[in-house]
């Protein structure tokens, strides 16, 4: 009887032995074992779905330029010339004073400092327009010129200026009374400078000394400032 029983355990144990065996089939995993006898599993790699494009830095090739020539502000370049070297700006000299000029005291004012009209007392002025100088000693070329009465009242206001050594001077009016005269004094020192005339409005942009005159008595004269006298008798220099 126990060698029955014991004859039965062996049968199912060999049956045990063979089922888990069988799982295997003989067969390890990717063909190799280690050393414990445990398969050496890898791990599939996934291939990405699009293929990864490094960018290239170009931050560096932007912005390589010369400090000296661009300036990058923002998302603007600004490039800088060098200006070419200017002389020195020669004092003018004056050797001639037209008809116009004759007779007339002078002044410089800048409208910030009061505006004068027809009437008003003129108290700082001058009969040497030499002595009217710009903040670095040269000689100003355009300025005011008046007439005056015995108390100082302006009885008539010019835009003066100085022009290949000339000084001359453009009446301003509230009428227009002078439009011609001002176009004869222009046209006779002006002579081979272009005039642009619009019948109403007469002036001259292209020389040293700007000159412009009005129908309505408008008169300037304009060199790094201006000196005006318009027609509602307002007179100053900016």
């Amino acid at each position: 009887m126990k060698k029955l029983l014991l004859l039965a355990i062996v049968i199912i144990a060999c049956i045990g032995l063979t089922a888990c065996g069988g799982g295997n089939r003989g067969k390890v995993p990717n063909g190799d074992v280690n050393n414990n006898e445990t398969p050496n599993y890898q791990e599939p790699v996934e291939e990405p779905s699009q293929p990864v494009i490094e960018e290239e830095n170009t931050s560096e090739q932007d912005n390589n330029y010369n400090d000296d020539e661009i300036v990058v502000f923002g998302d603007e370049i600004i490039e800088f010339e060098d200006e070419p070297n200017r002389p020195p700006e020669e004092d003018v000299v004056v050797t001639t004073i037209d008809p116009s000029a004759e007779g007339l005291v002078f002044a410089f004012f800048q409208k910030k400092d009061g505006i004068k009209t027809f009437g008003d007392v003129l108290d700082n002025y001058t009969t040497d327009f030499t002595t009217l100088k710009r903040s670095d000693g040269k000689q100003r070329r355009v300025f005011l010129g008046f007439k005056l009465d015995e108390n100082n009242r302006i009885l008539r206001a010019y835009a003066c200026g100085i022009y290949k050594g000339t000084l001359f001077a453009l009446e301003g009016t509230q009428n227009g009374e002078c439009f011609e005269s001002n176009k004869a004094i222009i046209n006779r020192l002006y002579q081979g400078a272009e005039v642009v005339d619009k019948g109403y409005h007469y002036y001259i942009m292209d020389a040293e000394v700007h000159v412009d005159v009005w129908d309505n008595g408008y008169a300037s004269t304009f060199y790094d400032l201006g000196a005006e006298i318009d027609s509602h008798g307002q007179i100053f220099c900016d």
